[in-house]
């Protein structure tokens, strides 16, 4: 038995796979049966839950309601969310960075002549 790390010699990797060679896997070849398909379906339901957070389903929206559920509710119902809050850039409360080089602001409009959008640079001396 190897550790984890412990390297093995090319002679002893050889004589794996020679070892293998012609060996035809237990189960190629063999249809899932259908229990063994809904029990991978459920699996891979529980698996991505645990990875994108999506514990419920999918949402579905019907242009007015929001629903969460692993099927279609029913006509009319399409895949997605429908957008209940504003945009993050909407609601701006500062507005810009705008700098002239020297000095720094933040506002919706240019300040005056001069002033570039963007923040300056601080330089260290």
């Amino acid at each position: 038995m190897y550790w984890v790390g412990k390297k093995k010699s090319p002679e002893s990797l050889e004589k794996q796979r020679l070892s293998m060679l012609g060996k035809i896997p237990w189960n190629k070849g063999k249809p899932h049966t259908e229990e063994h398909k809904r029990k991978l379906k459920i699996a891979r339901r529980t698996y991505n839950s645990h990875r994108t957070g999506k514990q419920y389903g999918h949402h579905w929206n019907n242009g007015v309601d929001n629903k969460v559920c692993w099927d279609c509710p029913g006509d009319g119902w399409v895949k997605g969310r429908l957008i209940t809050k504003p945009s993050p850039n909407k609601g701006k409360k500062f507005g810009y960075h705008w700098n002239n080089g020297m000095v720094g602001r933040c506002s919706f409009e240019c300040p005056g002549e001069g002033w570039v959008r963007g923040k300056h640079k601080k330089v260290i001396k």
